[in-house]
């Protein structure tokens, strides 16, 4: 967690039982939320296209063009999120415009 805490509100889970070693990037209350909806929306359409979770990654590094080693949503920041969310709806719904 943040070295301010509670002052500033940002922290990120930990492995369990591995000596703390962080599962992703310090968030605030914000970017943990976009990242709740980003996950979501993923977890949406691996669904409805009946993909695995290594098919609907290897999708989402070529959607973002991001090598494998970058494509934790954990990692993200709000605009990296913002785009996952957009991209999976974009694909859920062919007829979504481009900039929606």
């Amino acid at each position: 967690m943040c070295r301010r805490w509670p002052a500033c509100d940002a922290y990120v889970k930990a492995h369990p039982g591995d000596s703390h070693r962080p599962m992703g990037r310090l968030a605030n209350e914000t970017v943990r939320r976009k990242r709740v909806q980003a996950h979501q929306a993923l977890t949406d359409l691996q669904n409805r296209w009946g993909l695995d979770k290594e098919g609907i990654y290897y999708w989402l590094q070529n959607e973002l063009g991001l090598p494998a080693s970058e494509v934790h949503i954990a990692m993200f920041g709000e605009y990296r999120c913002d785009q996952v969310i957009r991209l999976c709806r974009q694909a859920a719904d062919p007829h979504t415009p481009r900039s929606a």
